[in-house]
């Protein structure tokens, strides 16, 4: 472990410090509080939490997660960073320690943000499974036990959603890793856990050598980012100003906007958008199996899987997009 990034010398390290460590008065005094604490070896890098936010800022995080509180500069460095509708669950054993973050959480007007769950982690990640919580959060933090470190990245993996990123914390575990005389038990998890994220074909993986090492794994799949844009794209398409926009969210979720969706809902909301810019209303669409029959478009599915078609005898039916043509075709 290591408060600090390893492998600068002293002077490096302080203009290192001195060209990107931009630390709020709290976080500082927190820092500095920890620094009495007879673990203090446990608290991150100053330099590291900035990182951390700036993660949680470039992805547009909403719903975060932390495995590991200790004195609370991560959470707090998390909070700060997030828009004020977002959430953390952090999750710790201590009550001791975690009475610290407390009181700086409170003080830093962000403890409305933040869900500290007092249990074993494994325990409350699968209540989070059991709850519905799988691919619903946007960032995660694992900074806890070595031992349970594979554990902990299996469930975070399936609570994280697409495009989200797990950063996990003490992988270069003071230089130990790479001396291959060192064989404690500890560190030759740190070394197999290494190795499995570096052959995930579920993650995109890039290790920053940053504090004690940063290990960070973006889960695959259509982002958050990528998804508000093609809502976007397709809003502008039809019509719609954000007004229209937000209305159809209350009617349908009763959300006002899109960050407030969940992964599923966004995808929804998205099919449907550009069910609207492939099939506009008034449309003439033929289907496959009848050919040179017309139908017209008079609505969309909320799911955007089906369209709402009219015939010449003024019946509707509702048909999936994949049965539907544009134009008419020789059988």
């Amino acid at each position: 472990m290591s408060n600090k990034t390893l492998g600068l010398s002293r002077e490096f390290y302080s203009y290192y410090q001195s060209i990107t460590v931009k630390e709020p008065e709290i976080l500082q005094k927190l820092r500095e509080e920890t620094a009495q604490h007879p673990r203090a070896i446990m608290q991150i890098a100053p330099e590291q939490g900035q990182f951390l936010a700036f993660l949680v800022q470039l992805i547009g995080a909403r719903k975060t997660l932390e495995i590991g509180v200790f004195t609370g500069y991560s959470s707090l460095v998390t909070a700060l960073a997030l828009p004020p509708e977002g959430k953390i669950i952090a999750c710790d054993v201590s009550e001791e320690y975690t009475e610290i973050a407390r009181r700086y959480w409170q003080e830093a007007g962000v403890s409305k943000k933040i869900d500290l769950r007092i249990a074993p982690a494994l325990e409350t990640l699968d209540q989070l499974l059991a709850e519905g919580h799988a691919n619903t959060f946007d960032f995660i933090f694992i900074d806890a036990d070595k031992g349970n470190y594979d554990n902990y990245y299996e469930k975070s993996l399936k609570l994280v959603r697409g495009g989200g990123i797990i950063a996990i914390d003490n992988v270069f575990w003071g230089g130990k890793v790479a001396d291959l005389e060192i064989q404690d038990n500890q560190t030759n998890k740190i070394r197999e856990f290494n190795k499995k994220l570096y052959e995930d074909d579920r993650i995109n993986l890039s290790v920053v050598p940053i504090a004690d090492g940063l290990t960070l794994a973006m889960k695959k799949g259509i982002g958050f980012a990528t998804l508000i844009q093609g809502t976007n794209f397709y809003m502008r398409e039809i019509g719609w100003d954000i007004e229209t926009a937000r209305n159809y969210l209350i009617e349908t979720y009763g959300k006002r906007s899109r960050q407030l969706l969940t992964d599923d809902e966004l995808l929804e909301f998205h099919a449907h958008l550009q069910l609207r810019v492939y099939f506009p209303l008034g449309s003439v669409v033929y289907l496959y199996d009848e050919g040179a029959t017309p139908y017209t478009v008079v609505g969309y599915s909320q799911d955007g899987e089906n369209l709402i078609l009219k015939n010449n005898q003024n019946e509707d039916l509702i048909v999936p997009k994949t049965s539907i043509v544009k134009e008419e075709f020789d059988r």
